[in-house]
């Protein structure tokens, strides 16, 4: 166990390391906070007055899809760490402070309870989307504390995927005695 443990440190502590080195870099070169390549998506468009829908190619700019799979890794095990000290039982509250620090310890750039702004047919609707946790503007994630994984869980943050237009999210319920039974990953078009 010991031995699992000190891997899983190292680990987190090299992929911190890689994703610092990777920001730096880059941040050499384009003057952005975080590492992205710009791609051609297919954008379907509907007029306002005839209600006619055509597509449209559009440039939009992503963060790397390796470089999304290992800061997903690292918060991952940011919180396995959180789950390892404090264990299962508490509230989400706790656990969303507790991961906010320990994602802070490994530089990344994290913000809680951000709003997801929705519009409809060009309105801007007054809504209370928020998510718990986004992560260097691109991963979300929705903490839960629950007993029982409900499915709506993993409907409710691909719905706020899809709002923001971010890629990747994470459904971490602490409420597990194996934090790895409790984390599903969605994706969004990746």
């Amino acid at each position: 166990y010991l031995r699992d443990l000190r891997a899983l440190r190292v680990r987190q502590k090299n992929l911190s390391q890689r994703y610092a080195e990777l920001q730096s870099s880059d941040n050499n070169t384009k003057h952005t906070s975080t590492p992205q390549r710009e791609v051609t998506i297919r954008v379907r468009l509907q007029e306002k007055n005839t209600g006619d829908i055509s597509l449209h190619y559009a440039r939009k700019t992503y963060m790397d899809r390796k470089l999304l799979n290992d800061l997903t890794r690292v918060i991952i095990s940011c919180a396995i760490e959180v789950h390892r000290n404090l264990g299962p039982g508490l509230l989400e509250h706790t656990y969303k402070i507790a991961l906010l620090q320990e994602l802070k310890l490994c530089n990344l750039r994290a913000e809680k309870e951000v709003e997801i702004p929705l519009t409809y047919k060009g309105i801007k609707l007054d809504t209370a989307y928020r998510a718990d946790i986004v992560v260097e503007n691109e991963i979300i994630l929705e903490l839960k504390a629950t007993e029982n994984d409900n499915p709506l869980f993993y409907k409710q943050l691909l719905t706020y995927l899809r709002i923001a237009d971010k890629r990747v999210g994470l459904v971490i319920n602490f409420n597990k005695s194996v934090l790895k039974n409790g984390i599903k990953r969605i994706v969004n078009d990746f």
